[in-house]
């Protein structure tokens, strides 16, 4: 198989897991701008439809090798276990979960401030550069 080829394998079928994903959540894939930054912010789904999705890519995946190497091939997935693949690309490039809860997190401002603060310093000393 060429490199041509293989690659046009590999869109065709990352498309069609994304379009499953865009479908469980009423998204119109072919409006959905992947280059945008936190583009799976846009859409959020329930922990039990993220389950049913990695249940189906699961199978999706153990069935089809052309697109196992197409999810592979994709940046963080980074393992050649079947279910690690699953849960790093729900990770990485699945909808945002929904939460049973609302936090107002504009009360906690000043010790996320502080958390900042920390974190920079701590990063700067452990990386002198």
């Amino acid at each position: 198989m060429t490199k041509d080829k293989e690659y046009n394998n590999y869109e065709t079928e990352l498309e069609y897991i994304f379009k499953e994903m865009c479908n469980r959540v009423g998204a119109d894939f072919d409006k959905l701008d992947l280059e945008k930054e936190d583009w799976a912010d846009d859409y959020s789904w329930k922990m039990e439809d993220e389950i049913e999705f990695q249940v189906w890519l699961y199978n999706y995946l153990t069935n089809n090798d052309v697109a196992f190497q197409a999810v592979q091939s994709l940046p963080y997935i980074d393992s050649d276990k079947i279910s690690k693949m699953v849960r790093n690309f729900c990770l990485f490039y699945g909808w945002a979960l929904e939460s049973d809860f609302e936090v107002d997190y504009s009360v906690y401002k000043e010790e996320f401030e502080l958390l900042d603060e920390e974190t920079d310093t701590d990063l700067e000393e452990n990386n002198p550069q």
